[in-house]
């Protein structure tokens, strides 16, 4: 992730994140995508 998240905050409506998985192409915002992210461990979990 960017160091300038205020930045990416501003502007951003795509994203691409290097994961475990592979590579997340995610289409929204970049806020969005941080939540989603802290619900997985969640998901996982049950």
């Amino acid at each position: 992730m960017s160091h300038d998240r205020e930045l990416i905050r501003s502007f951003a409506t795509r994203l691409f994140a290097f994961t475990r998985d592979g590579l997340v192409d995610y289409k929204g915002a970049c806020d969005e995508y941080l939540e989603k992210c802290a619900e997985k461990p969640e998901k996982r979990r049950r």
